[in-house]
């Protein structure tokens, strides 16, 4: 499938030279407060000790979608 991240290509979001959005492990892009989930993303897998993959499937969006969920309520609960 395409990637559409054209829109973010002139932001000041970091991107992977193959056109992704780079993400921390909690999902958190290069502008603080703006998270990016689901396939138009790269993020570290540690599990497998990889640095940036991406997982261009419906689960894995649902997925990375409640841990950004989760990470902005944990987030709110401690300030």
């Amino acid at each position: 499938s395409e990637i559409c991240s054209e829109l973010y290509k002139n932001s000041p979001i970091e991107m992977t030279n193959d056109g992704f959005i780079k993400v921390n492990k909690r999902l958190e892009t290069s502008v603080e407060r703006v998270l990016a989930v689901g396939d138009i993303n790269k993020y570290p897998l540690a599990i497998f000790n990889l640095d940036y993959v991406n997982c261009q499937h419906w689960q894995m969006a649902c997925s990375t979608g409640h841990q950004a969920g989760r990470h902005y309520i944990i987030e709110k609960s401690m300030t």
